[in-house]
């Protein structure tokens, strides 16, 4: 029997696949998984025409119209959270709830861009839908409005003028995000954002927005992770389109991936493009981000091959053990690059850690082999307990031969019978 052949375990709660489940996770994180999509799912012409949904925009009340798209029966029982329904219209879940049961909304802006987002037919609305020459202009102007931007916003020649009220608080939230997360804070000064970005902020409620002011005019997002999602999603759209601009620009986050790889799932033309730029992109930092997205889908034969890409490239493989070391093992970036540089030698002047803490390293790494979703990071904690066995050569050989007993991927199943015979993995 193959590996294969056994046991076959969901990649988003770790349940246990039924038999006739062919996918890669459980029903229920298969819609939850769906909801976190980056926009809604198309649909198909009849959709629109079951008589409460053809009542909703008779009403002409675009919140009568979502509730109806949440609860129509394509979607399954259960239909669309709101919270789902929120984060793809740009708005929080109390600000949907009170648009859906309070009076018609007449902000044409929003009633575009909503309808936008939903996709629905012309001819069924009651205001017309622009073409995207706004769009076009509301990216011009995000590409010069700040160095940072520049990079982080698609296409759009730079500079010309855009209309304030074409900004959408979700343009604004992802301008927010890459800002934050170029910076790694998660907080920034009013006075660091582009006036008319600042103007569309300010307007916002001071509650029920994703986006918080404080009394010093510093920004925020209500929730942390909010900032990986934005900027998830700003580097998906750019994979979708085939460009590797942001992928090229910083090593993303663990957190980051994840929201990534979710987006991934539901379009596999971009597990190719992603293959691609892992084997032959220009820089180390595009190989390993890409890298770092395919490792966390979960399919062993994808775990493979990016397992033997990290083999055959130095550079990029330095730059995945330096990040699963500073994440698993809780050290600074520049001390677990050298931890890594120098063969993960416990020595307390290069990593800054005491020599009595090799244990608490060991049984951290020991926990990410043995359950971390990220096939490469299970590979990488292979090579550092191989390194630091001769410290604690039991705590890592229990490690080892239990992640044997349910390690999908075959590569990661090398690596941990070569470590356990007391060879270097990268030697296979």
């Amino acid at each position: 029997m193959t590996v294969r052949d056994g046991p076959r375990y969901c990649t988003g709660c770790g349940a246990r696949l039924a038999s006739d489940n062919h996918d890669v996770a459980c029903r229920p994180c298969q819609r939850a998984l769906h909801e976190v999509s980056r926009r809604p799912p198309d649909v198909p012409r009849d959709f629109w025409q079951v008589d409460r949904m053809r009542d909703a925009l008779a009403e002409r009340h675009m919140g009568h119209i979502v509730r109806a798209y949440r609860k129509h029966a394509f979607h399954g029982q259960r239909g669309i959270a709101q919270e789902a329904m929120a984060r793809w219209l740009a708005i929080s879940q109390t600000q949907l709830s009170r648009i859906e049961s309070g009076r018609p909304i007449h902000d044409l802006d929003r009633l575009v861009q909503w309808a936008k987002v939903l996709r629905i037919p012309q001819e069924l609305l009651w205001f017309d839908v622009p073409d995207d020459g706004d769009d076009v202009k509301r990216r011009q102007f995000l590409m010069a409005s700040g160095a940072t931007a520049v990079t982080a916003m698609p296409g759009g020649i730079r500079g010309g003028n855009v209309r304030e009220s074409a900004l959408t608080e979700q343009d604004c939230a992802q301008w927010l995000a890459w800002e934050l997360w170029q910076r790694g804070e998660n907080v920034l000064s009013g006075a660091e954002i582009p006036r008319p970005i600042a103007r569309v902020l300010k307007a916002l409620p001071p509650a029920g927005s994703i986006i918080l002011r404080d009394r010093e005019e510093n920004y925020s997002f209500a929730q942390a992770s909010l900032i990986d999602f934005f900027v998830a999603q700003r580097v998906f759209d750019r994979i979708t389109e085939g460009k590797s601009d942001l992928l090229a620009t910083a090593q993303t986050s663990h957190d980051t991936d994840q929201v990534i790889r979710r987006f991934v799932l539901h379009q596999d033309s971009s597990v190719v493009e992603l293959k691609n730029w892992m084997r032959a992109g220009s820089t180390p930092i595009l190989r390993v981000n890409s890298a770092g997205i395919l490792a966390k889908i979960g399919m062993p034969e994808i775990s493979d091959e990016v397992i033997t890409a990290l083999r055959q490239d130095r550079d990029m493989r330095h730059l995945y053990l330096t990040a699963v070391a500073s994440r698993v093992l809780g050290m600074p970036r520049d001390a677990a690059g050298q931890f890594v540089a120098t063969g993960a030698t416990i020595d307390r002047a290069a990593t800054g850690l005491p020599e009595d803490r090799v244990a608490d390293l060991a049984v951290r790494l020991s926990q990410e082999v043995q359950h971390s979703q990220d096939g490469a990071a299970r590979w990488c904690s292979v090579m550092l307990l191989s390194h630091i066995r001769q410290h604690v050569p039991a705590t890592v050989t229990s490690a080892l031969q239990e992640a044997l007993r349910s390690e999908p991927s075959r590569e990661n199943l090398r690596a941990i019978g070569t470590a356990l015979a007391n060879a270097d993995p990268l030697d296979i």
